[in-house]
């Protein structure tokens, strides 16, 4: 795949997408592939999967605001509390927004091999994780975005006049306070959407997230992917993983092109290695 280096800097994610990914349940794979598109679930049917059953989700707290931290205000020579359990806002996040999550990598977190070849992988113990409430290993499959889909996906929500935010989800356990102040506003709405229980830092997960509006509604939000912009590895229990990336520049004035080809595989491991 051909490596979009001036986007990705220029959009302050350069060590975040050298290796984008999403694991997912096979069906999942199949509905890309007849259909070309990826899908942005709205947060309104996770709550409605909460509510079947708690197991229906991997994690209850998904999109929760803050647990924590209050913030209080001075007003009129009194403190009133703006951001906790009495102000109402310890709540969950509304249901108006919807997101595509994945994984993502940079180089840093590669293994130099040579100089131009690195490797990552990704150990059994995680996937196996990730996979335990997708039906099991071996019931998913692992998709390797090319990196000039992140553009697209920015480029559809411009198109449709959404406001949205991608970013690495933070993993704090929830307790923060949010740095706008403007609670309802859009930009709050989104801040709140990237912050998970850090028993899932494992995940590295990025999340682009995008807000319904009454002038731009999200029943379904679908954004088309071209054959050429993904990869598919179906898992199999008890394999690891593993990216190799062999990377070569071609310098045309200031114009640098890199190219990275990657060999995506499943490697064996040792009973009980996890």
């Amino acid at each position: 795949m051909e490596f979009d280096i001036q986007y990705i800097r220029d959009s302050g994610h350069f060590d975040d997408f050298i290796f984008a990914y999403k694991i997912v349940e096979k069906a999942y794979v199949q509905n890309i592939v007849e259909h070309g598109q990826i899908y942005f679930g709205l947060l309104r049917n996770y709550r409605k999967m909460e509510q079947e059953s708690k197991s229906a989700v991997g994690d209850a707290g998904e999109a929760t605001v803050t647990k924590q931290v209050r913030e209080y205000l001075k007003v009129n020579g009194e403190y009133v509390e703006i951001h906790g359990p009495n102000a109402g806002y310890n709540c969950r996040v509304n249901a108006n927004q919807c997101a595509f999550c994945l994984y993502s990598e940079g180089l840093k977190s590669f293994e130099k091999l040579s100089e131009n070849k690195y490797q990552y992988t990704i150990p059994y113990f995680v996937i196996e994780a990730v996979c335990k409430d997708k039906g099991g290993v071996g019931n998913c499959a692992i998709i390797i975005f090319d990196t000039k889909v992140i553009r697209k996906i920015y480029d559809a929500l411009k198109k449709k006049k959404l406001q949205f935010s991608g970013q690495k989800v933070i993993y704090d356990n929830f307790d923060y306070v949010p740095t706008n102040k403007e609670i309802g506003s859009p930009e709050y709405a989104l801040e709140c959407c990237f912050h998970k229980d850090e028993r899932y830092a494992y995940q590295k997960e990025f999340r682009i997230v995008a807000l319904n509006t009454e002038d731009n509604p999200i029943d379904d939000l679908f954004i088309p992917i071209a054959p050429d912009d993904f990869q598919v590895v179906e898992l199999v229990d008890g394999f690891e993983f593993q990216c190799l990336i062999d990377i070569s520049a071609e310098v045309t004035g200031r114009i640098a092109k890199v190219r990275f080809d990657c060999t995506h595989t499943l490697k064996a491991v040792i009973e009980n290695e996890a």
